[in-house]
């Protein structure tokens, strides 16, 4: 009876198991001094973890964590931040139109949206405590600064105001709250300062922002597949680019002026079609060409008036 029981319950734990499977979600592919919290407080998270709807991910003063969906968004948190996945779903799973709703808790996040961003601004949405971002075709970046963020030059960074800063460098994010709505479009920054004041064009942001771009680039790079993915998406695309066709060193280029090959050059001294080639057998005013019946010092040239072996002229 224990035995059938045991069986049983194995039995469940397999289809629970390939339950879960099943379920949509996405997989950490960098990691560092970061934790992922399912409601019994925050445990560290390490490449290869799988997480799905529900769990918040964190990271320390130094942390950082980037992880792919199943729909092949890839996501990454900034340091000293927090972020929870609060539902997702491929469309497969949910007839046809697939779902993805996240919340910044904390911190900065910088995202790459995949098949569901596709689809449409209500299907993909991020919260914050101070607006709610539809996201479309999108990459994009957020930060939550809470006198934390510095801006502006560099070498000489000033102090931002606290809200919410949005960038967005390809696609379209609309921003919503209580005081209004704005459409964010490629190359474009905006700000809301609360839940209660309408979002607004800025022209200053984070300069964490640039850190997040750099960590994102590089995570992805890393991964084993990572360079045929990146060719793919259009923040990070590798070039391909050919030979330049008038590099100077480039043996095959046609149009190379220093190539001893190319059959164009007018410098080639090989060319025997340069008219100003000293070799070139049929240039008729070629100095040193034998077969020149102009030429005053050639010596079989029976006209040359200075020719010792040249017969006399009839009459003399």
């Amino acid at each position: 009876m224990s035995k059938l029981i045991l069986g049983l319950a194995g039995g469940c734990l397999i289809l629970s198991m390939g339950a879960a499977m099943a379920a949509s979600g996405g997989t950490v592919t960098a990691a560092s001094e970061a934790t992922i919290n399912r409601g019994q407080g925050d445990q560290p998270v390490a490449v290869g973890a799988v997480i799905k709807a529900g769990d918040e991910l964190g990271t320390r003063t130094r942390g950082r964590v980037q992880w792919r969906m199943d729909d092949n968004s890839v996501s990454a948190l900034g340091a000293d931040s927090r972020f929870r996945i609060e539902s997702f779903a491929l469309p497969k799973e949910n007839g046809g139109v697939g779902r993805s709703v996240m919340k910044l808790l904390r911190g900065s996040f910088r995202s790459i949206s995949g098949l569901i961003g596709k689809v449409g601004r209500d299907v993909y949405e991020v919260n914050t405590p101070v607006a709610t971002m539809g996201i479309r075709g999108t990459t994009y970046a957020l930060a939550l600064c809470e006198g934390n963020c510095k801006g502006g030059d560099v070498s000489q960074p000033v102090d931002l105001a606290d809200g919410l800063y949005v960038a967005v460098d390809d696609g379209l994010v609309e921003i919503r709250n209580d005081a209004g709505t704005l459409l964010v479009p490629a190359g474009k920054r905006a700000f809301v300062a609360s839940r209660t004041t309408a979002p607004v064009f800025v022209d200053v942001w984070p300069n964490l922002f640039f850190e997040l771009e750099r960590q994102m680039a590089f995570d992805i790079y890393q991964l084993p597949s990572g360079a045929a993915f990146g060719a793919s998406i259009r923040s990070f695309e590798i070039s391909t680019e050919p030979v330049e066709p008038t590099d100077p060193t480039d043996p095959t280029d046609p149009t190379d002026p220093t190539d001893p090959t190319d059959p164009t050059d007018p410098t080639d001294p090989t060319d025997p079609t340069d008219p100003t080639d000293p070799t070139d057998p049929t240039d008729p005013t070629d100095p040193t060409d034998p077969t020149d019946p102009t030429d005053p010092t050639d010596p079989t040239d029976p006209t040359d008036p200075t020719d010792p072996t040249d017969p006399p002229a009839s009459g003399s």
